[in-house]
């Protein structure tokens, strides 16, 4: 990879992408009955949780390390790093469900996204902007950028809804520790040191 991005069109199909939105509707909505009916305390975020430190906003769902999602950082890894040109070591995924008026501030991501990638599922229009530029991406493309160092963010959104996952990867000749220092995707427990 060249430049500081790189965009990759229709890297998931529509299908595909529809049925990962739905999924992400149940799983907020799963969410909203268990927390309504006390099942789970707000402080468990296994299931999700409704704001984060980034998009406070308590209707935007987000989930860090689902299994669905982490399943495509697999998934995925094979292409990211021909367009890379790197072998990788997959760390985590994260996904969101945006609402409107949510805005991400600018800033660059931690350690463990080196190799971050913005994936757009489906929703209505956002642009991200990276290093300064504006991109703007359709269901099922997605950005590869270098997360820690460039800075990117997206002014306030106006649309109603948008499903974004991100994945995350670091080089595998400088990286020491793999799935975010988990013992293994789609799970919270972290690995001994």
């Amino acid at each position: 990879m060249k430049k500081d991005y790189l965009v990759i069109k229709q890297a998931l199909s529509k299908d595909v992408c529809n049925y990962l939105c739905s999924y992400s509707m149940v799983k907020a909505q799963a969410l909203a009955k268990l927390q309504e009916h006390n099942l789970i305390s707000v402080y468990d975020v296994r299931f999700g949780q409704f704001g984060d430190l980034q998009i406070p906003n308590p209707s935007t769902f987000c989930i860090y390390g689902d299994s669905a999602f982490d399943t495509l950082v697999l998934q995925l890894q094979s292409l990211i790093e021909k367009k890379t040109k790197k072998e990788l070591v997959p760390n985590y995924s994260y996904m969101r469900i945006y609402r409107k008026g949510d805005e991400l501030k600018k800033h660059k991501d931690r350690n463990s996204c080196e190799y971050s990638i913005t994936l757009n599922l489906g929703g209505d229009k956002w642009p991200i902007f990276i290093d300064g530029k504006k991109v703007n991406m359709k269901q099922g493309d997605l950005i590869i950028y270098k997360g820690c160092k460039v800075e990117h963010w997206r002014k306030p959104f106006d649309g109603n809804i948008c499903f974004q996952v991100f994945l995350h990867y670091n080089d595998k000749k400088t990286c020491t520790s793999q799935f975010d220092d988990r013992v293994a995707l789609g799970t919270w427990a972290q690995a001994k040191r």
